[in-house]
């Protein structure tokens, strides 16, 4: 069914669609027919009734009709309804989940404040398209510099809120801006501490940063001297952590398949990352003493050995302290990066 042969024929938009003004009435009427969408998929009980909402919309988007200003109004206006669906506590998981998939549609910037409220919706999926919706948007502001801010802010905020890695993960992706790497840039630190915070207290190892690794491997010419010593005195801890994480399994720590395989990727992006940074005499190559596990189960491991040749690769790093106590620097101890050693 099309936009113009909806309700028994009549469109309530086809007043509206080819005028290259709206107006402040039309606008209401915009808003006025998304917010009757939304009540239809509130009270609907048919098993299809996502399909349907979101295909009311794909309609109305691709009506040869349209004008560019009449697309920018309903993208605005889509923002305008979920923002409001977003911030309130009984609003169906299902609706909030369809406004954000409509808002990741519309593939306008006018929807950019609609994503932005979606960043702290409740709903995991509603945050992930919402980033994803954001990744999208960002470049696209290259000559709005405070829109690009406000956004660039929100993704910060939320991903110093966020629990879900598969949505940090696209919180980093909308955050790598390769053009404006200096507006980004302590977004991503501020990231990279509070995930800090969380890791010191050994929880579940996810891969989320590996897509934050990949974009500074992208711009590491465009860092400064300053940005990439605060860059490797982060890098440090992770890789000490994820080492002695991953070294743990051959003293009889149990890792899942998913755990393990997240901790090769990020060694070895870590690893990667800091050989660019860092250029010649790069460190213990852990990496390389890595075990690629692709079995369905992984079960404990007693392997001595293993574990120190691991934590001796990770010592050439971050150094170690000798069997009596005293420090042993290992690469990023010396200037200009001044990890203490050990990268506590």
């Amino acid at each position: 069914m099309s936009a113009s042969g909806q309700a028994g024929g009549s469109d309530p938009l086809s007043g509206i669609r080819a005028k290259d003004t709206i107006g402040r009435t039309d606008h209401r009427a915009i808003h006025d027919w998304i917010r009757e969408q939304v009540e239809v998929f509130t009270k609907s009980e048919e098993p299809d009734r996502f399909k349907r909402f979101r295909t009311a919309f794909t309609e109305q988007l691709r009506d040869p009709a349209n004008s560019e200003q009449f697309v920018r109004a309903l993208a605005k206006q889509a923002g305008v309804v979920a923002t409001e669906d977003f911030a309130k506590a009984d609003t169906d998981p299902t609706v909030a989940q369809g406004l954000a998939r409509i808002l990741f549609d519309i593939k306008r910037s006018d929807r950019i404040p609609g994503l932005v409220a979606g960043l702290a919706s409740k709903e995991a999926v509603v945050r992930f398209l919402c980033a994803r919706g954001l990744a999208e948007e960002i470049p696209t502001l290259e000559n709005d510099k405070d829109q690009r801010a406000a956004a660039i802010t929100a993704l910060r905020s939320a991903g110093a809120a966020e629990s879900e890695y598969v949505v940090l993960s696209r919180i980093y992706l909308a955050l790598a801006y390769d053009k404006q790497v200096q507006e980004v840039f302590d977004g991503f630190m501020a990231l990279f501490d509070v995930r800090l915070q969380l890791r010191r207290k050994a929880v579940f190892v996810d891969r989320a940063e590996v897509d934050a690794y990949s974009y500074f491997l992208r711009v590491a010419g465009q860092l400064t001297a300053p940005q990439n010593g605060e860059l490797v005195r982060r890098l440090a801890v992770f890789l000490r952590l994820d080492a002695e994480r991953y070294a743990a399994r051959w003293a009889g720590k149990v890792l899942s398949v998913d755990e393990q395989q997240s901790l090769e990727s990020r060694l070895g992006a870590a690893e990667e990352l800091l050989g660019v940074i860092v250029g010649n005499g790069r460190g213990g190559d852990i990496t390389a003493k890595l075990e690629y596990s692709f079995s369905k189960t992984v079960g404990v491991v007693q392997d001595p050995a293993k574990k120190d040749t691991m934590l001796k690769a990770l010592a050439l790093w971050v150094g170690a302290a000798d069997a009596d106590g005293t420090p042993k620097s290992g690469i990023l101890n010396d200037a200009p990066w001044n990890v203490p050693t050990g990268a506590p």
